[in-house]
């Protein structure tokens, strides 16, 4: 449930950054859907009491994500600088220290010595655990690259509503291929996910639509050789 804050926190870094402009709509649209996610994803195991700290960690790494998404669109689509903007070259340089702060997280987290002496070495052989480990990371590649081109044509905040809409297809193939039960909260928050995806395209439509320049432009043929009256105006509109 805490993790539609991330939602939230994509929409105000998106406003501080001038990434997005504000609009009551777009607020009411981000908050019916944070709230229907929840509804969506309530199951009647979950306790209702939660650890304080965990609570913490959840909104901290959901408010990081949302600065992550905005600071990585300012450096695709605004930073001229030719080595950040392109959805390769920033995965280039940006990596590495991702990579090096996830090392030592998980040194300090995991251990180097049970990361050794896992069974998996053993059952697998040293081969195939090298693989199982690589594969993950080149669809996590190919994956980020993706989110990064459609960071460079697309605002931030259509992503996160997109991962919302992963949810949705998430629950739909549990239940399909699983059998997983829907309680009638479930359903109600799954339409209204749906209604507010709709709402959010409608929402962009309009948006663009009105961005046109509707002005009519007006040229004025003089000719400079001898005077006379000047030609009728051409009225051009531009579509």
């Amino acid at each position: 449930m805490l993790k539609t804050s991330s939602l939230v926190f994509v929409l105000i870094f998106g406003l501080l950054f001038r990434l997005e402009k504000f609009n009551w709509r777009l607020v009411v649209i981000v908050a019916i859907m944070t709230v229907s996610v929840a509804m969506m994803g309530k199951t009647p195991e979950a306790g209702s009491k939660h650890d304080p700290v965990g609570v913490i960690c959840i909104l901290v790494a959901s408010c990081m994500s949302g600065l992550r998404w905005s600071l990585t669109q300012i450096l695709l689509k605004r930073n001229h600088n030719p080595y950040t903007n392109t959805s390769f070259s920033t995965i280039f340089y940006v990596s590495p220290g991702m990579a090096l702060l996830l090392f030592v997280v998980g040194l300090f987290a995991e251990g180097w010595g049970d990361f050794v002496a896992a069974e998996v070495w053993q059952d697998k052989g040293v081969a195939l655990t090298l693989v199982l480990m690589l594969f993950p990371g080149v669809l996590a590649f190919a994956m980020t690259y993706c989110e990064f081109m459609l960071l460079k044509v697309a605002q931030v905040l259509t992503m996160s509503i997109a991962g919302m809409l992963k949810e949705v297809l998430t629950i739909v193939a549990s239940t399909v291929l699983f059998g997983d039960k829907l309680s009638g909260l479930n359903v109600v928050g799954l339409v209204l996910t749906l209604a507010d995806v709709l709402w959010y395209n409608l929402y962009r439509y309009q948006v663009k639509d009105s961005d046109a320049d509707p002005t009519p432009i007006t040229y004025v043929a003089i000719d400079h050789d001898e005077p006379r009256s000047p030609r009728p105006s051409v009225e051009m509109r531009r579509l």
